[in-house]
């Protein structure tokens, strides 16, 4: 599995530094970027095996970039910083919090670049970093390993003006973390979904 996450991560960033590279004007009106700006709820869908691990949501500030490499086609790399608190009945409840760290990377295909409403769909990976554990997931030296997932995604611009736009985004994040404690180990599945709602601004 690694492995293939591993080629996966080097044939994306591959293209993106190939698209970045490209002087020549590849979007519609000559728009090749767009900028987003705006706020991205993190919804995970947690399921564990040992310890009855249940994540609570949480919502942040968000920037993401995208990139067009043709009019049609466009990788996305996109930044949130969360905080989630952790409950287990081996808490007895409330086991405290963790910060989250996942750049999202993704493929785009815009099925109409050259539309007010810019309909599009996404595919990539991501890579999530854990840290900072309060509470009890400090007490008990809880150790939530960094991991790669893979994401499907939908979205739509919405234009204002040719420049601007407001962006609604929706991904699922697909990973599996192992965690590790004095009480005990466990393995389980995030599946965060990703709600994000956006000012764009393209150019």
């Amino acid at each position: 599995m690694y492995k293939s996450m591993r080629a996966l991560v080097a044939l994306v960033i591959t293209t993106f530094m190939a698209g970045y590279l490209s002087v020549a004007p590849v979007y519609a009106q000559d728009f090749n970027w767009i900028v987003r700006t705006g706020v991205t709820h993190i919804s995970p869908d947690a399921e564990s095996n040992a310890l009855g691990i249940d994540i609570e949501d949480d919502t942040s500030v968000s920037l993401d970039i995208t990139r067009f490499l043709t009019p049609n086609l466009a990788l996305n790399l996109v930044a949130v910083f969360t905080s989630h608190e952790v409950k287990s009945p081996a808490c007895g409840g409330s086991c405290g919090n963790f910060d989250l760290l996942p750049p999202i990377l993704t493929a785009q295909w815009h099925f109409l670049p050259d539309s007010r409403i810019r309909p599009y769909a996404s595919a990539g990976i991501n890579y999530n970093i854990f840290s900072n554990e309060t509470g009890t997931l400090d007490a008990i030296n809880a150790d939530i390993d960094n991991t790669f997932g893979y994401v499907l995604g939908a979205g739509v611009d919405i234009g204002l003006t040719d420049a601007l736009a407001v962006n609604l985004d929706v991904k699922k994040i697909f990973l599996e973390a192992d965690v590790s404690t004095d009480i005990g180990n466990d393995k389980f599945d995030v599946d965060p979904w990703v709600i994000g709602a956006n000012i764009a601004f393209r150019f």
